[in-house]
């Protein structure tokens, strides 16, 4: 119930078909704040609670990146399909993992990356592609 949730909350409450039904966070007074802001009906403590009660269809995992796989993990194996905020993990054999349970399970695995088909990065994608710049060291993106 940080920073970020709150502005998925902003940008899901605007989607008609999209019902947000919990939010799930081990401190209380931080998750029911965020709760009664965006008029979410329920909170709970942890994932394990959540997931027991069977009424998710998807989650959105926008906790520090050091929990992401494990939060998940738990999501999929609970039949829900999961948008992990970037970085998705943490190494890139916990990416297979998750990927490998996702197509096990019948589920949706997807990662947050912002701007990510913004027309801008575009243009810079297609200038590298093209040599237009030279050889790529370093690049540094403020928005």
């Amino acid at each position: 119930a940080g920073f970020i949730a709150d502005v998925h909350l902003d940008v899901l409450r605007r989607l008609p078909s999209v019902t947000v039904v919990a939010i799930c966070d081990p401190v209380k007074d931080r998750r029911e704040r965020l709760a009664r802001k965006h008029g979410v009906p329920r909170t709970v403590a942890d994932v394990d609670e959540l997931l027991a009660e069977g009424a998710v269809d998807a989650v959105h995992v926008v906790v520090p990146p050091g929990l992401h796989r494990d939060l998940a993990a738990a999501c999929l194996r609970g039949d829900v399909d999961v948008l992990v905020e970037k970085p998705m993990v943490l190494r890139s054999d916990e990416v297979r993992e998750l990927q490998t349970l996702a197509r096990e399970r019948g589920r949706l695995l997807a990662v947050n990356h912002n701007l990510t088909f913004h027309p801008s990065l575009h243009r810079l994608r297609d200038h590298l592609a093209a040599g237009r710049l030279g050889r790529l060291e370093h690049v540094a993106l403020q928005h």
